[in-house]
């Protein structure tokens, strides 16, 4: 029974771990697209504003 139990930790340990990582990846993804945003604005502005 302990045993069990021991090893039902573990796995819930993993789990939380494996739930941290795809936290992080999602958060990493939408900081690229917050970025690739922002510099397609400023590029915009940028070219527009020389062709005024």
């Amino acid at each position: 029974m302990f045993v069990s139990h021991d090893n039902f930790r573990h796995q819930n340990h993993e789990g939380s771990r494996q739930t941290l990582r795809l936290r992080w990846c999602l958060f990493v993804s939408d900081m690229k697209l917050k970025l690739i945003n922002i510099s397609l604005v400023l590029f915009s502005v940028l070219f527009v504003g020389d062709h005024i």
